[in-house]
């Protein structure tokens, strides 16, 4: 049985230069209706300059009704999460763990996650990351990996601060623009 999110929304103040605002943003296990939000959320963050993620806008190329399905599966496994962060009604973050399916890597699961330029360095990585943790604390996992480019300083950080250690760099994994790059495999282990 999966168990409960330890939230069902939770609203969080939009910090800006000026100081906290009211809460505009929220944030949410998602649901297969989310799909099309999702999708467009994804496109945006991928097509927003250079992002360490390994894939291009063109390669998502899912349709909604797949993306339903995708999301369904994140629902209906006990071992795996879907969060989404919306303002004002539009998808701006998410964070995934997807738990293996291979009985003896069962106890691990994969995280992942993307938040859209303006809303990247206001904690709200953390946010997530925490609460995906808070969620995972009440599974039978024991470990929750994820790769970073090793290019990427602001990530390295966050997840050096929630708790994550490096555990190995993959040399050469990714091909981006004429240049193989490396990435690390960093572990949290509950």
């Amino acid at each position: 049985m999966k168990p409960p999110c330890p939230f069902s929304s939770i609203a969080i103040p939009h910090v800006t230069s000026d100081g906290p605002s009211q809460p505009d943003l929220l944030l949410r296990e998602a649901t297969a209706s989310d799909a099309s939000a999702v999708l467009h959320h994804l496109r945006q963050v991928l097509s927003q300059g250079p992002v360490d993620i390994p894939k291009l806008a063109s390669e998502v190329m899912t349709t909604t009704a797949e993306e339903a399905e995708l999301l369904q599966s994140f629902a209906d496994d006990p071992h795996s999460l879907f969060l989404v962060l919306e303002h004002k009604g539009q998808v701006v973050g998410n964070l995934d763990l997807k738990a293996y399916k291979r009985p003896a890597l069962r106890h691990g699961a994969v995280l992942g996650m993307a938040i859209q330029q303006d809303f990247r360095g206001l904690g709200l990585g953390k946010t997530l990351i925490q609460q995906a943790l808070a969620w995972a604390r009440q599974t039978d996992l024991k470990r929750i990996e994820l790769f970073v480019y090793t290019r990427n300083a602001p990530a390295l950080a966050l997840y050096r601060r929630c708790g994550f250690v490096v555990e190995g760099c993959r040399k050469g994994v990714i091909y981006e623009r004429g240049t193989y790059l490396d990435d690390y495999i960093m572990a949290f282990y509950l």
